[in-house]
């Protein structure tokens, strides 16, 4: 199965994860920037999972090998619990309440961070080498 699009996908945002970080740095955090950081994070990610969801996981569901299938599973299930996650991040972090409670933002937003890398990590290093190897 060809990856080069969820690869391209996953640079994508790690680019927006980055950029992200980079507002994070910063010593005075602009609400409305950060906001956007997280809409465009969002659209991206969203995509990336409708993608996933609409023709890696169901191929791997179909195959013949169990450890793939197995794993498959596994990834959409974890994937959901995040995917979650980071649908409640992004609507409560409006620019007002960054602006209300920016070290919790920071921090809320290091954790969220964090757990994406991780997750494109494990996808790029060992879902998706199985992926390409078994389909």
């Amino acid at each position: 199965m060809d990856m080069s699009k969820f690869h391209s996908q996953h640079m994508d945002a790690a680019t927006q994860l980055t950029a992200l970080e980079g507002i994070l740095g910063k010593g005075q955090i602009d609400p409305v920037e950060a906001s956007e950081a997280l809409i465009v994070l969002a659209s991206r990610l969203n995509f990336h999972l409708s993608m996933e969801d609409k023709f890696l996981y169901p191929k791997a569901a179909q195959s013949h090998d169990a450890e793939l299938r197995d794993l498959a599973q596994k990834m959409q299930t974890e994937m959901a619990g995040l995917s979650e996650e980071f649908t409640r991040y992004v609507k409560k972090w409006s620019p007002n309440e960054i602006k209300a409670d920016t070290q919790e933002f920071v921090s809320h937003s290091h954790r969220v961070v964090n757990a994406l890398k991780d997750r494109i990590h494990r996808e790029e290093n060992f879902f998706y080498p199985m992926v390409q190897a078994k389909l």
